[in-house]
């Protein structure tokens, strides 16, 4: 089937007509696609040329890897149907079900379509009912139960990332989810993920508590944790105050004090929701449901002792985070030529030198390492000797 315009420039996807762009990103575009038995779809094109060098672009194809056959076996995500790659034009593409109509609802007009993403909701209403807001909370955190049960992350929670297929919340645009175990740098967008702790399982329920305090207050996530005057009127105080106290503790700074697991965030919206007494018929059952999708509870892992000396591993459980690797990180970022860490023996500097150089790697810099105490003086007299 061809391209529903002659225009050269629109890609190609097989057994799909291209009937008008829908959204577009830093990356790429999604389409409005019909197939050939006449079924809507929506299609995102991601580019290489949108991407300064190769790595970014394929962390991008490993993502819809990753996200692919877990896409289909969970209410919390958007389905993926159908993935390629136009090697020759520069881009690979997804096939997704299609969102609700954010004006219509499940009814649809391909003339006037336009995706219903949570951030769509916003704009029109501004703030959500509290007992809304803790409803597709659930719902997604429940989705991230089951993501992160698979060992991945998705690293880019945000409202417009939220699209409702048939009423239901669900996670959308998973190019930068990645596993688990890797040392995953930060990503995502300013305001949703966290200073310290990115990357982790705990940093996605960061930015989903993020994108509630938007639903609840109205107010845009760089104003957090600013309350709107009337933030408790017509609903009781303390629920109102329960339900602050969750997103205080998704969002908290510090990563050891923020909700270690989807599930815990779960139950702590669920108390909510059986406080709030405006459950709706039918909903307790549907909950249970969903969650038992992302099965039972993943057990505490428990952590590894560390030997003495060296580097702590990047994985380690025991690392913490110090105001110092912020500002390292920052430097690294913004390449600068002399970096001094300076400190006593057995501080961290081995370990925050470490952090710094693996930053670098996946930034695509080249990382040379020396250790100086490993040099003759004879080594330092010409830079040919050293």
């Amino acid at each position: 089937m061809r391209p529903a315009s002659t225009n050269s420039k629109w890609p190609i996807i097989p057994d799909h007509e291209l009937i008008r762009p829908i959204g577009e990103g830093s990356f790429g575009v999604v389409w409005l696609a019909r197939n050939i038995l006449g079924s809507f779809h929506a299609v995102k094109v991601v580019y290489r040329k949108k991407f300064d060098s190769d790595r970014p672009y394929l962390r991008e194809v490993q993502g819809i890897r990753h996200f692919d056959p877990i896409s289909r076996s969970h209410e919390g995500f958007v389905p993926i149907l159908q993935i390629g790659e136009n090697k020759a034009d520069g881009y690979f593409y997804y096939v997704m079900e299609l969102a609700d109509d954010c004006d219509r609802g499940k009814k649809f007009d391909p003339e006037t379509y336009k995706p219903h993403t949570l951030g769509c909701e916003l704009d029109r209403r501004a703030r959500l009912p509290l007992n809304e807001c803790v409803q597709i909370g659930m719902a997604l955190t429940a989705g991230l139960g089951y993501l992160h049960r698979q060992r991945l992350i998705h690293r880019d929670i945000k409202p417009a990332n939220i699209l409702f297929v048939r009423g239901k919340a669900r996670f959308a645009d998973v190019g930068l989810v990645t596993g688990r175990d890797r040392s995953a740098t930060t990503y995502g967008t300013p305001g949703y993920e966290p200073r310290r702790g990115g990357g982790t399982s705990s940093a996605d329920l960061y930015s989903l508590g993020k994108v509630l305090y938007e639903m609840s207050t109205g107010k845009d996530r760089m104003e957090f944790p600013e309350l709107p005057v009337d933030f408790a009127s017509g609903t009781d105080v303390q629920v109102v105050r329960r339900f602050n106290d969750l997103v205080l503790r998704a969002c908290d700074p510090d990563p050891a004090k923020r909700f270690q697991s989807a599930r815990e965030m779960f139950e702590s919206l669920d108390k909510i929701r059986k406080s709030s007494g405006s459950e709706k018929k039918g909903a307790r059952k549907w909950f249970e449901a969903l969650w038992s999708e992302s099965g039972p509870p993943e057990p505490l892992e428990q952590p590894r002792l560390q030997a003495i000396g060296g580097a702590v591993p990047l994985d380690s459980d025991f690392y913490i985070e110090r105001p110092a690797d912020t500002e390292f990180q920052d430097a690294v970022a913004r390449r600068d030529c002399i970096i001094l860490i300076n400190g006593a023996r057995q501080m961290g500097k081995t370990s925050l030198l470490a952090r710094g150089l693996e930053q670098g790697r996946t930034d695509g810099s080249k990382v040379v390492l020396t250790d100086m105490q490993e040099l003759n003086v004879s080594d330092l007299e010409t830079l040919k000797q050293f």
